[in-house]
């Protein structure tokens, strides 16, 4: 299998295991339609039947794994076989559903992520595209020289034109066979729309700068969505890092005056000092914190 996805502890184990009942993915890989284009897409080696069955298998190991951890916990304050598989056993359900799903949606996401790579530099591309066309070189030398380019997977997508052209496909074949699988919107665009110039003969730098034009309407309102949604993540932030922290300290030194020193706090069946709780509300916090700002970076549009 050639797609690396980070959360993957036992994808040997999985693919062993898809190789072997090959039948049971084939039977449920229609119930998840758009994963087998999305694995194609993505150039993928593996298809959809064999990518389910290795996900539900790593996502199973997970599950064990934190069910193995919570049985753990639970059994420490229990002391009860009985009463701590319950919510091992709860857990293991949960984690095993989080899981499988972040593997099914993961390609969409690596799909996107890939998409907004070649729209950060498809401008830049499509510019040094019409500064060149323009001078009077060849379309064919032209891409060449943005293949060659720092474009990053632009220049990818460019470069395996090129190599199609080379390889004995036409100019307009080469184009359209790479914008079929592309997972740009706009890259796709682009490469129809230097298909269709090159069978009608329009003018290539009008048709170019439109596209220029459209990109950047679309990354302008990026931008300003991104902006719009900021004050809202920032409010997000500043309730993790300063009101709900403010709140706890206050709430659990309201609680310790009534409390004897070495007293503990009563939730169910677990009895935590002020000193734990706090230990506890403080790591959570943190872990917050840590998610919103990454979200933040996650969402910032790559332009």
């Amino acid at each position: 299998m050639k797609i690396r996805v980070p959360l993957f502890i036992a994808a040997g184990m999985g693919e062993r295991i898809a190789n072997a009942v090959p039948a049971l993915g084939d039977s449920i890989k229609d119930t998840f339609g758009g994963l087998g284009a999305e694995l194609e897409l993505l150039d993928e080696e593996v298809d959809a039947g064999r990518y389910i069955v290795i996900s539900f298998v790593n996502a199973l190991v997970w599950a064990v794994v934190f069910g193995a951890l919570i049985f753990a916990l639970s059994y420490a304050f229990e002391k009860n076989i009985a009463e701590a598989a319950l919510p091992a056993l709860a857990s293991v359900a949960v984690i095993l559903c989080m899981f499988m799903g972040i593997f099914l949606v993961y390609p969409s996401i690596l799909l996107k992520k890939e998409a907004e790579e070649i729209d950060a530099k498809l401008i830049y591309a499509l510019n040094d595209l019409v500064m060149q066309v323009t001078a009077g070189t060849s379309l064919t030398e032209a891409m060449r020289k943005v293949a060659g380019g720092k474009y990053g997977k632009v220049s990818e997508e460019f470069k395996e034109v090129v190599e199609r052209m080379i390889s004995g496909e036409s100019q307009e074949q080469a184009l359209t066979s790479v914008a079929r699988k592309n997972k740009s919107e706009f890259m796709r665009r682009v490469l129809w729309q230097l298909a269709t110039v090159l069978h009608t003969g329009a003018s290539l730098d009008i048709a170019l700068r439109d596209l220029i034009a459209g990109i950047r309407v679309y990354q302008n309102n990026r931008i300003n969505q991104y902006s719009q949604n900021l004050n809202f993540y920032i409010l997000i932030y500043l309730m993790l890092a300063v009101v709900l922290p403010s709140l706890t300290i206050l709430l659990l030194t309201t609680i310790s005056v009534f409390i004897s020193r070495g007293g503990m706090l009563n939730i169910g069946r677990i009895s935590l000092s002020v000193e734990q709780v706090m230990a506890l509300a403080t790591v959570v916090y943190v872990a917050g914190q840590v998610a919103v700002i990454e979200y933040i970076r996650v969402k910032r549009p790559l332009i």
